[in-house]
């Protein structure tokens, strides 16, 4: 390859894959279009778990971000 890339991002393809599919003010639900996106997030008998989204503090300060940021551009509009 010759290009130094972060693990496993070689086109960025599962980064750019997640969507907001639910938001109220109760619940924040994201998903990942890519179909093998599954297959990292919960590991299988021969893939290690590379779980792309969880609880930590940094993930939900993200979450966060993410949600103002998708309210602010609905009330834009």
């Amino acid at each position: 390859m010759g290009k130094n890339i972060d693990i496993l991002q070689r086109s960025g393809k599962m980064r750019k894959s997640f969507r907001v599919s639910k938001l109220d003010k109760n619940e924040l639900e994201i998903e990942n279009t890519v179909t093998y996106f599954k297959y990292h997030q919960l590991g299988t008998s021969k893939i290690p778990r590379r779980q792309m989204l969880g609880h930590s503090p940094e993930m939900i300060k993200r979450h966060e971000i993410a949600t103002m940021s998708y309210i602010l551009k609905l009330i834009q509009k």
